[in-house]
């Protein structure tokens, strides 16, 4: 319920910040700039979507085992385990590149740190707790920041394999 309402509140802010925007000189300065940024920011903002709604399968995110959520450890879940924050960061950084609104790159600032704060409390107090192999998985899966080895297991067909060797990092 937290989360729902997290969502709703960020979108509203993002809503009242885009609409700060003086859309006049966004059409007059760099248009073609500014339209491959609002790409980008678009393409970041799948991303996201796509991170928080569909890379977890229904099957072994809600499925239980011992009480606890099946870990997925695959696609981008296997580049860092909390990918939703780089996400989130560069459609913000590349919305404020489009529009130039000061406010963007305030709100750019602000909900990627406090993002960053509340996937750390994700990471030590519940994630341990909800999701099987946890541990296990920070040993072998950055938290923020990719690695060459996080992003090739990420590419490769499958992600990493449930008995597959972790000791690359």
């Amino acid at each position: 319920m937290c989360a729902l309402a997290g969502l709703v509140g960020l979108l509203g802010a993002t809503a009242h910040l885009v609409g700060l925007t003086d859309w006049e000189i966004f059409f007059r300065d760099n248009l073609a700039l500014r339209l491959i940024a609002v790409i980008v920011a678009l393409s970041f903002l799948s991303l996201l979507i796509y991170t928080l709604f569909f890379a977890l399968p229904a099957s072994k995110t809600y499925s239980f085992d011992n009480n606890k959520l099946m870990l997925v450890d695959t696609g981008v879940y296997a580049i860092c385990r909390h990918p939703g924050v780089i996400w989130l960061g560069m459609f913000y950084f590349f919305a404020w590149l489009a529009t130039s609104n000061a406010f963007l790159l305030i709100g750019c600032v602000l909900f990627t740190i406090m993002d960053i704060v509340y996937v750390v409390f994700q990471d030590i107090f519940i994630f341990p707790k909800t999701i099987n192999r946890y541990f296990e998985y920070k040993k072998y899966t950055p938290f923020l920041i990719p690695t060459r080895k996080s992003l090739r297991r990420a590419f490769k067909k499958g992600g990493c394999a449930a008995g597959e060797e972790r000791n690359e990092i």
